[in-house]
């Protein structure tokens, strides 16, 4: 989801889903109002990802969405500029699939998505660095490892090691 370019933010929009439910989701839930969806005033008065593990008991879900689209478990990662937050990365379970709660390794990997404030010290040890607010992204894998034409395309958007199906 993504919020309008005002620094007051009100209101956010989907922008994209990746699921069988995407045409679903867009219908439900195109835009939603932030004041008075506890559950949106908490993911963005926040710098923590936000864990809901079941939805349809949850008291800060909003039952006529979660009912719509089966909403089971999800984990929304808030999204911020330097002084405000501009959306969120959010990602679950659906129906069947039931109710599965992140691992703490799991979530301890959304965290590595921090917001970072570069200040005039680290600028006098680090001279290519401008103050001000940045996200860190750290990311950890414990797989097996790429073959080293793969590393080297590893940052190229849509870059896959997976085949086309």
């Amino acid at each position: 989801m993504i919020s309008e370019e005002d620094v007051n933010v009100t209101e956010v929009r989907l922008i994209d889903a990746s699921s069988s439910q995407a045409d679903q989701i867009s219908l439900v839930a195109p835009a939603l109002k932030i004041r008075g969806d506890a559950l949106l005033e908490e993911l963005f008065e926040s710098d923590m990802p936000l864990v809901i593990v079941d939805a349809r008991t949850d008291p800060r879900t909003d039952k006529q969405i979660v009912a719509a689209l089966g909403n089971r478990t999800f984990v929304n990662i808030p999204l911020r500029l330097p002084d405000s937050p501009f959306g969120a990365l959010g990602t679950g379970t659906f129906k069947d699939e039931g109710v599965r709660e992140p691992t703490a390794e799991q979530l301890s990997y959304l965290i590595e998505i921090e917001q970072v404030l570069i200040d005039g010290a680290y600028v006098k040890t680090h001279p290519w660095a401008k103050p001000g607010r940045y996200v860190s992204t750290s990311v950890t894998d414990n797989g097996v490892g790429m073959p080293p034409d793969g590393v080297e395309r590893a940052f190229e958007p849509f870059f896959s090691t997976k085949e086309a199906q």
